[in-house]
């Protein structure tokens, strides 16, 4: 997340693992940039928990300007209006494989770093990932 996150101009990142949250099906924090660990915020959701959790259930990529980065509850920081957070899924034939990724940047993400990001998932939907 050190390389990733300053690569596509965000300033906060978070890689989030596919494990087994009390018999269910769930995301765990792995690797982050910009994190700064709080009681009040998770390292730990359930599918449909959160917009990390959202996103996971169904297997989309979330994309979305918000008011404060705290809408996600996996990036804890205060930011200007007009923040922008993008979650994606790396999802091979249809199921979700490794986990997911979130990015949240003062700044809209360019084109040219959404696709690079698609790149990015789609490598790791490798079934040898």
């Amino acid at each position: 997340m050190s390389q990733l996150t300053p690569l596509v101009s965000a300033h906060h990142g978070a890689f989030f693992i596919k494990e087994s949250i009390d018999g269910a099906s769930g995301l765990t924090l792995a690797s982050s940039y910009g994190y700064r660990e709080r009681k009040s915020v998770p390292n730990r959701f359930r599918f449909g928990e959160g917009l990390i959790g959202q996103c996971a259930r169904e297997k989309k990529t979330i994309s979305s300007a918000t008011s404060r980065l705290t809408t996600s509850r996996s990036t804890p920081a205060s930011a200007n209006p007009a923040a922008h957070l993008i979650i994606l899924p790396v999802v091979f034939e249809g199921e979700l494989k490794a986990g997911a990724i979130e990015l949240a940047s003062f700044q809209q993400f360019s084109d040219i770093h959404q696709l690079f990001l698609d790149q990015l998932t789609e490598s790791l939907r490798s079934p040898s990932t």
